[in-house]
């Protein structure tokens, strides 16, 4: 594999990875704000979804 290949392969892992983290700590706040353990108010956030 040349280098610019290596390096777009990089590029792709790196976006995917940061996706992965930002989805991961996207469900986690929504798991703490709807358990209540931080305390902010956000009413589209606290309410249960259904």
């Amino acid at each position: 594999m040349d280098k610019k290949g290596q390096l777009a392969w990089i590029e792709i892992q790196f976006v995917f990875y940061g996706l992965a983290a930002g989805i991961i700590l996207g469900i986690v706040l929504m798991v703490l704000l709807r358990q209540g353990i931080i305390g902010l108010n956000i009413p589209f956030l606290s309410c249960p979804v259904k």
